[in-house]
C-alpha cells in the first residue's frame, strides 16, 4: 500500500512539474522524490509520468490518479490537524441517573457546550442501576449517578454530597416525626432499582417493609404532580428536585427524627477503559462545575 508520504509528494511535483522546487520545499534530495514516485507508480503498477525535457508532466492516468486522489489526501491532512492540534473534538456519551438528568445536567451540558462548542454530547437517562449497566457493557463513556453502587468493572467518584427530604402537601405536617407514625400513610416512591428508593428504604431498615406504598413511578416530577394534587401523599425525593416548591409553601418537609437520608452524586466509568485527553477535560469540567453550583 503507497504511504501518504508518496500522495503528497506526488500531488506537488504534479503541481510544480520539477524535482527541484519539492526537494527544497520538503528538504529531500531528488533523487529520493524520484525513488518515492517510483514506488508509488510500481504500487499501481501504472505509470503516472512521462518526462519532458527537465520536467515530470502527468499522463491520462496520472491526471486521473490525481483527481481522485487529491480531496481524498486534503480529508485526511483535516483529520490529522483535528487529532493532533484539536483535542477538544468529538463525541460524548454520557447517561445520568433521573434526578441528575432533569435538574443538574441542563445547565451542566449547555455551560460545556459553550466552553468546547466542537465536542458533541449525546445523554441517556436511566435509573442509577440501568446507567451502572450502560457504563459496564461500554455502550456510555461515563455516568453521574446517586447513591453507591456494587460493581467490580466500574470505578465509582464522589463528586458532591446529596439529601433525600420526605415530604407532603400537607402543611400541618411540617413537623418532627418518627419513621414509625408514618407509615400507614399513602406513600408513593421510586420504582425499584432508583438510587433514591434504595437509599430511603435502606436507612429505615426494617421499618421499611411497613410502609403503605401506594404507588412507584419512573419520575420525580410525576411524583410531584401526585403530591401536590392530594395531602394524604406522602414521598421521599432530593432536596434538590423539591427546591422550588418548598420555596413557593407548595411542598412541606417532614422531619424524621434519628435518621438523615445523606447520599453522594457520582461519576462512574469503564475501569478498562484509558480516559482520552477529551473524556479527562469532561470530567474535571464537571467536578468543578459542581463545586460552584
Amino acid at each position: 500500500m503507497f504511504s501518504l508520504r508518496q500522495i503528497e509528494l506526488f500531488i506537488s511535483v504534479s503541481q510544480s512539474q520539477t524535482l527541484i522546487e519539492v526537494a527544497n520545499q520538503f528538504k529531500m534530495s531528488q533523487s529520493a522524490i524520484s525513488m518515492a514516485l517510483k514506488e508509488l507508480e510500481n504500487h499501481l503498477d501504472e505509470k503516472l509520468f512521462e518526462r519532458v525535457g527537465k520536467r515530470l508532466v502527468l499522463n491520462e492516468r496520472g491526471r486521473l490518479f490525481l483527481k481522485k486522489v487529491q480531496p481524498l489526501f486534503i480529508e485526511l491532512k483535516d483529520l490529522h490537524h483535528t487529532f493532533t492540534q484539536n483535542h477538544f473534538h468529538g463525541d460524548i456519551k454520557i447517561g445520568a441517573s433521573l434526578t441528575t438528568a432533569h435538574y443538574i445536567m441542563p445547565q451542566l451540558l449547555t455551560t460545556y457546550k459553550n466552553r468546547r462548542p466542537d465536542v458533541t454530547t449525546s445523554l441517556k437517562m436511566a435509573n442509577t442501576q440501568d446507567v451502572v449497566k450502560l457504563v459496564e457493557n461500554a455502550e456510555i463513556d461515563l455516568g453521574i449517578i446517586e447513591g453507591s453502587i456494587h460493581s467490580t468493572s466500574v470505578v465509582q467518584e464522589l463528586i458532591a454530597p446529596d439529601e433525600l427530604i420526605v415530604i407532603s402537601s400537607n402543611p400541618y405536617l411540617n413537623e418532627k416525626y418518627y419513621i414509625d407514625n408514618l407509615t400507614q400513610m399513602k406513600w408513593i416512591l421510586r420504582e425499584k432499582g432508583s438510587g433514591t428508593r434504595s437509599v430511603f428504604l435502606e436507612q429505615i431498615k426494617p421499618i421499611d417493609k411497613e410502609l403503605n406504598i401506594i404507588l412507584e413511578l419512573e419520575h420525580t416530577e410525576a411524583i410531584k404532580n401526585f403530591l401536590l394534587l392530594d395531602q394524604e401523599y406522602i414521598s421521599c425525593l432530593p432536596r434538590i428536585s423539591v427546591a422550588k416548591e418548598l420555596s413557593e409553601k407548595k411542598l412541606f418537609e417532614i422531619k424524621i427524627i434519628n435518621h438523615q437520608f445523606k447520599r453522594d452524586f457520582s461519576l462512574i466509568y469503564n475501569k478498562k477503559r484509558t480516559p482520552t485527553l477529551l473524556m479527562e477535560d469532561f470530567k474535571e469540567f464537571i467536578l468543578d462545575f459542581i463545586k460552584k453550583v
